[in-house]
């Protein structure tokens, strides 16, 4: 009876060894390597973002102040200028143009700022003729004119004033055009609510702009977004997330620009381990004020998600995209953005999303924000909500 036992076992074992360690889950080989996916991800983008802050901070470009006839100043950085118009960066508008025809008088600023070689002393001017020297030269014999002497300021060598001109070192020297352009915002949001349920909540946002004109008067535009939030209700993780994007935009008309975006983030509270996107599009320039500017982009998008559980989805959809920003005065901006992803491949399935800020320039670098940015989709991940709403108020550094 014990050996029909024994054996029995022993046949059945091997299949149920083999039957339970099949449904087992895998060995978290691929959760390490998304973490070191994700880990390599933080390091390379703190190592972008402190490369474009230390540029930021030691090269800024030359501002000038535009005097306009009808009495208005404008500070900022040029961007480019002709015959017609000047394009300038101001701390509170990406791209301001104004007509030439506006501009009364201009006023450098950079230029006191640049260090310059000490000017040699002007040479004196020639010493008025005396009444000897007036007298006519004495006719040599043959009756032909003797040679005049020359004169010692003929003689004298020409003084080369324009060499140290040229030699003098400019503003950026040793450094690419392509670093000086940079404009960055840092942005810092705290909020704190003790009451039945104790809330923290920690986010933090860096922007930076690049604006640089071709040879071909074309503008190249190098927009990088990276947001990161942290937060707990009594304890319990509530938020921890991380988003950046980098988007190039170039200008191939006064209406028209081609663009390509990608991104990359992660979403503890959504399973999300990683996720990365990229996609390229057209775009078009509706309205182009001083103090407003309406576009809509056209493109597609190609997106990866690798969950917590191991599993992972992709996704092909177009992007609709659409982007405003509106001066309203010298101090209050409001700007939005709306982007809409359909997918190809499942007809009904869609991704939404929204960002509005408002900001009031407190002085000429820092600003009060408030955030609002809405994500939806028709298909999350298990046991997540559709809709992913987000209010952040923060204070905002430019340099």
């Amino acid at each position: 009876m014990a050996e029909s036992e024994w054996s029995a076992a022993s046949a059945v074992s091997p299949a149920t060894i083999c039957r339970r360690r099949s449904l087992q889950p895998p060995l978290p080989m691929p959760r390490l390597r998304v973490r070191k996916i994700r880990c390599a991800i933080w390091s390379s983008l703190w190592t972008v973002l402190s490369a474009c802050l230390a540029v930021a901070t030691s090269a800024q470009a030359q501002d000038v102040i535009l005097h306009l006839k009808n009495g208005d100043r404008v500070t900022g950085s040029i961007v480019s200028t002709n015959a017609q118009e000047v394009v300038l960066s101001t701390p509170y508008a990406e791209r301001i143009t104004i007509s030439a025809s506006q501009i009364a008088r201009r006023e450098d600023q950079g230029a006191k700022a640049v260090a310059q070689p000490p000017k040699p002393a002007p040479a004196p001017p020639p010493a008025s003729p005396t009444p000897a020297q007036k007298a006519p030269a004495p006719t040599a014999k043959g009756g032909t004119d003797a040679p005049a002497p020359p004169s010692s300021a003929a003689a004298a060598p020409k003084s080369s004033v324009s060499k140290p001109e040229e030699q003098q070192p400019t503003l950026g020297a040793g450094l690419p055009k392509f670093l000086m352009d940079w404009k960055g915002e840092l942005e810092v949001g705290l909020n704190l609510a003790f009451s039945s349920k104790d809330r923290q909540t920690y986010a933090g946002r860096f922007r930076a702009t690049h604006l640089h004109t071709t040879p071909s008067k074309r503008l190249l535009k190098n927009d990088l977004d990276y947001l990161v939030s942290y937060g707990r209700a009594d304890g319990v993780l509530s938020d921890n997330r991380m988003d950046g994007s980098w988007k190039i935009e170039y200008d191939i008309g006064k209406k028209f620009l081609v663009y390509n975006a990608a991104g990359a983030g992660f979403d503890e509270v959504r399973r999300i381990d990683l996720r990365y996107d990229v996609g390229p599009g057209l775009g078009y320039k509706w309205v182009t004020r001083t103090n407003f500017v309406l576009l809509t982009e056209l493109g597609g998008n190609y997106q990866n998600q690798m969950f917590a559980d191991d599993g992972s989805k992709q996704r092909y959809s177009l992007r609709l995209g659409e982007e405003s920003w509106w001066q309203a005065t010298s101090k209050l901006r409001l700007d939005e953005k709306i982007e809409f992803f359909p997918s190809v491949d499942k007809f009904g399935e869609y991704r939404l999303r929204g960002e509005v800020n408002l900001s009031y320039l407190v002085r000429n670098n820092v600003a009060l924000k408030l955030t609002l940015i809405d994500l939806y989709e028709t298909d999350p991940p298990i046991g997540i909500s559709n809709n992913d709403l987000q209010i952040r108020s923060s204070v905002g550094i430019k340099f």
